[in-house]
């Protein structure tokens, strides 16, 4: 299993929440970064985080910061032979850190080195509308 740090394995947690909007996930980061117990600094922080995400998502993030949940994102990454490669990760690209937001993690297989090398990217939308379909089929 790789090793990640502590402001890793935040990230990896944080963002497992696939209810939570990104702008959400950076500005929650940005409380618990460089913090060791992440239960105790939502706590403490409750209110500021419950006011950007409501009461229902708050007691998610509440319910599933600890030990056992964060193990167990961790092995279905390692079951599936995925390494997550956060922003704060030694191999995240550069480059992508500069865009105005940022992937907190990118989900790899294979030679991560790779990402600091010279790449291409092809964007595209998730939900394309059927006319755009059909203009790009032609």
């Amino acid at each position: 299993m790789k090793k990640y740090t502590e402001d890793e394995l935040a990230i990896i947690w944080l963002n497992s929440f696939t209810g939570l909007e990104y702008k959400h996930k950076s500005e929650i980061f940005k409380v618990i970064r460089n913090k060791t117990e992440i239960k105790k600094v939502i706590l403490s922080e409750k209110e500021r985080i419950e006011n950007m995400i409501g009461a229902e998502k708050f007691n998610t993030l509440l319910s599933a910061s600890n030990k056992t949940y964060l193990d167990f994102v961790l092995s279905e990454l390692e079951s599936k032979g995925i390494i997550a490669v956060t922003i704060e990760s030694g191999d995240y690209p550069d480059v992508l850190k500069e865009i105005t937001c940022p992937p907190l993690v990118l989900y790899a297989k294979g030679n991560v080195k790779l990402l600091k090398t010279d790449s291409f990217a092809i964007v595209g939308s998730r939900k394309s509308l059927p006319f755009s379909v059909a203009i790009a089929s032609e």
